[in-house]
C-alpha cells in the first residue's frame, strides 16, 4: 500500500490522471494512459526498507514542488544505488530482536537467550546462503527449521523453559517490516 500510495502520489503530481497500479511481492504493473503499459520485476533479495523511506520521502518532495522530473530521476538513481547494510549489522539485529520478540511474547530470559542465538543462526543461513542461491519461500522454510532447532536444543537442554516462545521470537525477523 505504500508502494500504491508513493505511486499515486507521484502520477497526481505530474498530472497523469488515467492510470493504474498492481503490485505484488515480485513486480509492478502499471498503465498510464490507456496507452502505456509496463511490468517491472522486484528481485527477490531482502527487503530494504531505508529505499522504500527514502522514496516516499522524495515523492512527498515532488509534489511539494522540490524537484523537476530529470531531478526526481537523478534522485531515484542515488537512491537505487544505496548501499545495502553490512551483513554482520543485519545478524546482530536478528539475534537482539529475536530475543526481545520471545521476552514480547511471554518468554523469559532464558528464552530470550536461546532466541538470541537462534535468530543469528537463522540470519547467518539467509545472509550467506539463502538470499542468494534459494527462493524466498524455501530460504525462510530452511532458515525456520534452523531457528526451531536450536531452539528445541536450548530447550532438550534445559536452557530456555518455554519452547513455542523461543521459536516464536527467534523467526519474527523474518516478516517482511518487522
Amino acid at each position: 500500500s505504500r508502494v500504491e500510495e508513493t505511486m499515486n502520489r507521484i502520477a497526481d503530481h505530474y498530472g497523469v490522471e488515467t492510470r493504474q497500479f498492481y503490485l505484488l511481492t515480485n513486480g509492478i504493473f502499471s498503465t498510464s494512459g490507456g496507452r502505456y503499459a509496463k511490468v517491472n520485476p522486484i528481485p527477490v533479495k531482502g527487503s530494504q526498507f531505508d529505499k522504500v523511506e527514502a522514496v516516499s520521502q522524495l515523492s512527498r518532495d515532488i509534489v511539494a514542488g522540490k524537484y523537476s522530473i530529470e531531478e526526481a530521476v537523478e534522485k531515484l538513481e542515488e537512491i537505487k544505488n544505496m548501499k545495502r547494510l553490512p551483513k554482520w549489522k543485519v545478524i546482530l539485529a536478528a539475534g537482539f530482536g529475536s530475543a526481545a520478540f520471545s521476552l514480547l511474547f511471554g518468554g523469559n530470559f532464558h528464552d530470550a537467550l536461546v532466541a538470541l542465538f537462534a535468530g543469528w543462526a537463522l540470519y547467518i543461513f539467509v545472509a550467506f546462503v539463502g538470499n542468494a542461491h534459494l527462493s524466498k519461500i524455501f530460504c525462510n522454510s530452511v532458515g525456520s527449521f534452523i531457528a526451531a532447532f536450536v531452539c528445541f536444543l536450548g530447550f532438550h537442554f534445559e536452557i530456555g523453559h518455554h519452547l513455542s516462545q523461543m521459536i516464536i521470537g527467534a523467526v519474527m525477523p523474518l516478516i517482511p517490516g518487522v
